[in-house]
């Protein structure tokens, strides 16, 4: 299960909007690439966070 947190997230395959959180240590595409879409189950979330 993805951390919930304030970081605004979408899955590309099917549009869920997704708000997570990461460790500082941790970048978006590795948090991301490890956890599946809580509506499709897909692994093909995306950060649309612009702090990178």
């Amino acid at each position: 299960m993805i951390p919930k947190g304030d970081i605004p997230g979408v899955c590309v395959d099917c549009g869920e909007h997704i708000a997570y959180s990461k460790k500082s240590m941790q970048t978006h595409a590795d948090l991301l690439k490890k956890h599946r879409c809580p509506k499709c189950g897909n692994f093909a979330l995306k950060t649309l966070s612009t702090d990178l």
